[in-house]
């Protein structure tokens, strides 16, 4: 690991990519006939006596290879088993740039869903330890009579709002967020439900649970903030793992500390 971190250490000095570079360690290797790491040592030489502008990369070039390095820190600790778990990472964001992501920030976006502070502060374990396990074995040990009182994780990815797919007594809209505990991830489906009455003849209030997620999307970027979600409806897809959605009475906590807002269930309709 010590020649691939001279690797970006060289890449970040220069403002080269790491598969540039890997090509022109591979050509000088050809050429000098000689080891990767005398040939990468040469390139080194090489663009050092260049001194072109090269040699200020931007600030986005080395926030990447700051994101590059965190995800293959990140990667030793928690997939050691997955010598391809980075690489997944960070394809999982970029997708060939099919949708307009380039290489830069694809590695960013997927640092930043692990944990990675843009900053440079907060990378530790620690950030970690009061979230809830998201295994299957936890999970189902978590569930009483169909339900998960509360769970705690980072929000990972968001999917686009879209309406219910079909007639249902009180969903109206549905949205998709993948909650991780840093090593495993579940989407949980969450709802804006209508006012109605339930099997007893209760009125139940509607909860516009995406219209408060949209306005704090507004304020900051959900991505890698702390949640708690309560009143977790469970079940189990074809497969037969675990699914999660939220209802009626289900509440969005925002726990980070740098973002205080929080969404609580609020009556809407008769009881308003």
């Amino acid at each position: 690991m010590a020649y691939e971190k001279i690797k970006m250490e060289i890449s970040s000095k220069h403002g080269i990519s790491i598969d540039e570079l890997s090509r022109l360690v591979g050509l000088k290797k050809l050429e000098k006939g000689v080891t990767e790491e005398g040939a990468l040592g040469l390139v080194s030489l090489d663009l050092d006596n260049k001194k072109t502008i090269l040699n200020k990369p931007s600030k986005s070039f080395i926030d990447s290879i700051n994101a590059e390095e965190y995800l293959v820190d990140y990667a030793k600790a928690h997939h050691p088993e997955d010598p391809e778990w980075y690489k997944k990472a960070v394809e999982k964001e970029y997708k060939n740039g099919r949708f307009g992501i380039d290489e830069e920030d694809a590695k960013k976006l997927a640092a930043l869903s692990y944990g990675w502070d843009l900053e440079g502060k907060n990378n530790n374990e620690d950030q970690w330890n009061d979230l809830d396990n998201l295994s299957e074995k936890s999970l189902s040990i978590k569930i009483k009579n169909g339900r998960i009182d509360a769970l705690t994780a980072k929000i990972n990815r968001l999917s686009k709002e879209r309406p219910y797919s079909w007639e249902h007594k009180y969903r109206i809209k549905s949205r998709g967020i993948e909650l991780t505990d840093g090593r495993f991830s579940i989407w949980a489906n969450c709802y804006d439900t209508c006012i109605f009455r339930d099997d007893s003849g209760n009125i139940i209030p509607a909860n516009p649970m995406l219209e408060r997620i949209r306005a704090l999307e507004r304020k900051y970027p959900l991505v890698g903030v702390k949640v708690t979600l309560t009143n977790l409806e469970t079940g189990r897809n074809r497969k037969g793992y675990i699914t999660l959605a939220t209802g009626p009475d289900s509440d969005f906590l925002v726990l980070s500390e740098d973002y205080t807002d929080t969404i609580m269930t609020e009556p809407i309709g008769a009881d308003a």
